[in-house]
């Protein structure tokens, strides 16, 4: 394995483990407006410092392994459902920005708003990520 490629595998891995940590958060906060207000600050700080960074990364990493001329197959679905991956958590960032401004604002309804559109991001998300992550142990002959 290349260094890039090493460094993508290790970044989608951080990022993956990021997003399952925001998901258990996310879970924890539905009944209590107090820690729905914490959940909301907490999310926005890990997108900002933790995720985003990480999901350049993953980006990045990606798009310099890019093969143009492999476009088709299961490599072109990898493709696909890896950047619809990364589409929609960049995207899930403007719901997170404007929940923690509402729960600052103590707007629990926007709170609550936003919620649902953080979650419907994850169930569009996680399912093209694993999509991804299938196709790349396919191309490897690891399945």
């Amino acid at each position: 394995m290349g260094l890039n490629a090493f460094f993508h595998v290790l970044a989608l891995g951080l990022w993956g483990g990021c997003v399952a940590v925001e998901m258990l958060l996310e879970s924890s906060g539905k009944s209590d407006r107090a820690l729905r207000v914490q959940v909301a600050r907490y999310h926005d700080a890990i997108d900002r410092f933790i995720e985003m960074p990480i999901l350049i990364a993953v980006l990045v990493t990606g798009l310099l392994r890019l093969r143009l001329e492999l476009l088709h197959g299961w490599y072109l679905a990898l493709v696909v459902s890896g950047l619809t991956a990364v589409l929609v958590n960049l995207l899930c960032v403007i719901p997170v920005v404007r929940r923690k401004r509402a729960a600052d604002a103590g707007d629990m309804s926007r709170v609550d708003a936003e919620s649902r559109w953080i979650l419907r991001a994850f169930w569009t998300g996680a399912p093209a990520a694993s999509i991804a992550l299938f196709c790349g142990a396919v191309i490897r002959g690891w399945v």
